[in-house]
């Protein structure tokens, strides 16, 4: 687990007011109208199935963990989950979508992990988009790709645990 203290300041969130990254220390939620913020362009990648046998897709998916969790294990409902025995999905931009702010990025924008569970659902393992990428559609991508995969297998549910404080994935 990542300490308070680191957590506190890497970035998570980015204004939709000034676009500037914050950390959970500086953020503040702010209620605003739609019109009153600047739309981010759209994202207008590829979502794949990764293969973790290409190097690329095995080291942005651990760039990505070990950002958000400094770990790709987590502990959710009970037991440890690797996320590398999960199925990967990731989000690849367009050649040339990529801007100077995303070169940490590994080449992806974000990342889904799956897991078909004994008990008949799907199971969200990890949920994560790079902040640059934050507000773009890169999470509804994402979450298209698991709810595609839970009828595919004929899951009747899909279950995804997060914190109180996750604004984003709450939304």
């Amino acid at each position: 687990q990542m300490s308070d203290e680191r957590a506190s300041r890497l970035p998570l969130y980015r204004s939709a007011l000034s676009g500037e990254p914050l950390t959970l220390r500086s953020a503040r939620i702010t209620v605003v109208g739609r019109e009153e913020l600047h739309p981010r362009p759209r994202f207008r990648g590829e979502l794949i199935r990764a293969d973790l046998r290409d190097r690329e897709h095995l080291d942005a998916i651990k760039a990505i963990n070990e950002f958000y969790w400094d770990s790709t294990e987590q502990d959710i409902f009970g037991r440890t989950c690797n996320v590398l025995d999960c199925d990967n999905w990731i989000a690849r931009p367009m050649h040339g979508e990529q801007d100077a702010d995303d070169r940490a990025c590994h080449g992806i924008a974000g990342n889904v992990a799956l897991k078909v569970e004994d008990e008949g659902f799907l199971h969200i393992v990890v949920f994560h988009v790079w902040p640059v990428w934050h507000e773009r559609g890169v999470g509804r991508m994402l979450l298209t790709a698991a709810i595609r995969e839970a009828r595919r297998e004929g899951l009747p549910m899909i279950k995804l645990g997060t914190t109180n404080d996750n604004l984003p994935a709450l939304y």
